[in-house]
């Protein structure tokens, strides 16, 4: 992640028609991993859009008829996916799609319009019948199926596929946690993660990144979220001040370079027989980064769109 701020963000657009899924796959990865992306957003057809599409068609027959199918594939053509980045990042990920020849379009946006950008094109995540992710101008009541966030700068929005899954991962064993057990939500960003558990299970959380930027956004989504009618003592700090500590529950949301590195801190922060949440991996990256994990057993894994979660339990 990058760790200066800059007054401008970049959104850069590619048509869905410009690659086949596999590029698209792999520019995933290159954007994240190399390019520090913070964010992809899918500009995906609406009911609305099918409806104007097929016109009379969307009501007088519910059979799917080959001209249908062409009306939905041409629309579909001119859909397309928007990466956000700040503006080095940014100037460096257009370079590389010049370098290879894809097409784009390029947004300069300043600082004083992002939070109108996201607005504009940001919507609730809906997890499970019993968990959103939702943005804090759509805040009405507190309530304990919800995780309001700001997304200000991008440190996690809930839109990546890592997080959507590590959020799935957290609600298949949410009952076997109860608010004497302690987490640690380890590269945090913006929060969601922990949050999640202080909302669901009233656990303690300890929040800790390297950027003290996305400290700062997450406490702002902490107070976002009433914590106060939840639990209060929850610690949000530097990864360099980071205090040795056991936690049920870790989660970990990062890059696969990032794991490793860290394998050792991450391992002994597991309490015995306690849950460990690998995520921020491609599925081929698996293996490669369980060779560093040694002492647990795994318990499975939740895939979207080539990137996975892995749920790991201490021996």
């Amino acid at each position: 992640m990058n760790n200066q701020i800059s007054n401008k963000f970049i959104n850069i657009v590619l048509k869905h028609d410009a690659l086949t899924p596999e590029e698209f796959e792999k520019l995933d990865e290159l954007a994240f991993d190399k390019f520090n992306c913070q964010g992809k957003h899918c500009f995906e057809l609406s009911d609305h859009d099918i409806d104007h599409i097929l016109k009379e068609d969307a009501f007088t027959s519910a059979q799917i008829t080959d001209d249908r199918i062409e009306k939905m594939e041409s629309a579909a053509s001119e859909t397309s996916w928007g990466y956000f980045f700040v503006e080095g990042d940014g100037d460096l990920f257009t370079s590389e799609l010049e370098r290879r020849g894809i097409v784009f379009d390029r947004e300069d946006i300043e600082l004083d319009d992002w939070n109108s950008e996201w607005k504009k094109n940001y919507q609730k995540i809906f997890v499970t019948d019993d968990l959103e992710v939702v943005p804090a101008w759509e805040k009405e009541n507190d309530d304990a199926s919800k995780v309001f966030i700001y997304p200000g700068m991008g440190f996690g929005t809930g839109t990546h596929e890592t997080t959507f899954l590590c959020l799935k991962m957290f609600m298949e064993i949410k009952d076997e946690f109860s608010p004497e057990n302690l987490c640690l939500d380890f590269g945090c960003g913006s929060g969601i993660l922990g949050i999640a558990t202080i909302k669901k299970k009233k656990m303690l959380v300890d929040f800790c990144d390297v950027d003290a930027h996305a400290l700062e956004n997450t406490h702002q989504n902490i107070l976002l979220n009433d914590y106060e009618s939840y639990c209060e003592g929850h610690e949000i700090v530097l990864r360099e001040r980071m205090t040795f500590k056991k936690y049920k529950l870790v989660f970990a949301n990062i890059l696969m370079d990032i794991l490793k590195e860290e394998s050792d801190v991450i391992i002994n922060s597991v309490d015995e027989n306690g849950f460990l949440v690998l995520s921020g991996l491609l599925v081929e990256q698996e293996n490669e980064v369980l060779k560093h994990y040694q002492g647990f057993r795994k318990v499975k894994t939740l895939e979207k769109n080539g990137w996975i979660a892995i749920l790991l339990r201490k021996n």
